[in-house]
């Protein structure tokens, strides 16, 4: 049965918001799963379903960009501030744009859409990466979500978290983890990851 056009609107919207939110959002793609559950597996369903969370996912990340260039005065005086806008003139940037993207659960490309905007990375390319990575998420996430639906619910259950709870948890975790990435010296994080596996990007 295909999927109607109402639902894969609501899909496209539950993408779009629960990523336009910085640094926390809902699992679109566990409620893509459960509404391909519901609806009925085929394999055109699944290629609508990823193109259209993938497609909502990236073209919220204007959001985060927005938020980058409303900011840029304060986040000028963050000690990464300088190291962004000179890896956002090589392919470093966005290769790690990419791999941010496609990373499940954590939301740190949130931090290179921000820094993005506030140092003038090229729209084009940010959004070009954005799709590509999440398009690349939705294609990894949704079938092994919905592989493991089952399993999921009866291990939260198990356990006394339902999925408000969890929800609560999962935001204080991204707030911290929000806290924590800022106070990092992202040039000497980088020099030392490329003198550890001897990297020459």
């Amino acid at each position: 049965m295909r999927m109607s056009p109402d639902l894969l609107l609501a899909l496209f919207l539950i993408s779009f918001l629960s990523n336009a939110t910085p640094f926390f959002g809902a699992s679109y793609t566990l409620i893509a799963a459960g509404l391909l559950s519901k609806s009925g597996f085929t394999a055109f369903n699944l290629f609508e379903i990823i193109l259209i969370t993938g497609v909502g996912a990236s073209v919220s990340k204007n959001v985060m960009y927005a938020i980058g260039i409303g900011v840029k005065g304060p986040l000028s005086r963050n000690k990464n501030s300088e190291f962004l806008r000179r890896i956002i003139k090589n392919r470093s940037f966005y290769f790690a744009l990419l791999v941010l993207a496609f990373i499940p659960l954590l939301p740190l490309d949130d931090f290179m859409y921000i820094g993005g905007g506030a140092a003038k990375a090229s729209p084009l390319k940010v959004n070009l990466v954005a799709l590509v990575g999440k398009v690349m998420k939705s294609s990894f996430e949704i079938p092994l979500e919905m592989a493991g639906l089952g399993l999921i619910g009866s291990v939260t259950s198990a356990i006394g978290l339902g999925a408000f709870r969890l929800s609560l948890i999962s935001t204080l975790v991204f707030l911290l983890l929000g806290v924590v990435l800022l106070k990092i010296d992202w040039e000497v994080t980088e020099k030392r990851v490329k003198a550890r596996f001897k990297l020459r990007f």
